[in-house]
């Protein structure tokens, strides 16, 4: 397979040029999305923050940095906005009140690496979290789904070998 390009049809990614950095053998095709062959694309931008709707941003803020580390930015904190930064893997995590609650399942939702479900439930539990489910095996790892004090859901994830 050579370098090249790809053109995407109208209604997924217009005038969106996506390059081949890297050739990809493909015997069976995993979707019927032809971008799926492709390892890169040229970009709009990069991810700067995933940010969190929520009633309370200042608590859901403490319970996240007692999760996943960072400091909380102190250089933006309003009654509606609060974030952390510095959080290893994600960079910065924002928390935005909003005037509606949650009302059905998260449609994103961030996965924590851990040592032990166990006790890294555990300790969720005691921040404010609640276990959702029992743990899940996949091929590649264990997972279980837990939700923080504003019921957004969450995976704690320990991977196989």
């Amino acid at each position: 397979m050579r370098r090249g390009s790809l053109m995407i049809g109208p209604g997924v990614f217009p005038n969106r040029q996506f390059q081949l950095l890297t050739p990809v053998r493909v015997v069976e095709p995993v979707c019927d999305v032809a971008c799926c062959r492709y390892r890169r694309a040229v970009t709009i931008g990069r991810v700067l923050a995933a940010t969190v709707d929520c009633a309370e941003p200042a608590a859901l803020a403490r319970f996240w940095l007692r999760l996943v580390g960072g400091e909380i930015d102190l250089r933006n904190v309003s009654h509606n906005w609060v974030a952390l930064r510095d959080v290893p893997g994600i960079g910065n995590l924002g928390f935005q009140k909003v005037p509606e609650g949650k009302s059905t399942k998260n449609r994103v939702h961030l996965d924590i690496e851990v040592e032990s479900i166990e006790e890294a439930a555990a300790e969720a539990v005691r921040a404010g979290a609640t276990v959702r489910g029992t743990t899940i095996e996949e091929p590649t790892n264990f997972l279980l789904v837990m939700l923080d004090p504003e019921d957004n859901e969450f995976c704690l994830i320990r991977r196989k070998g």
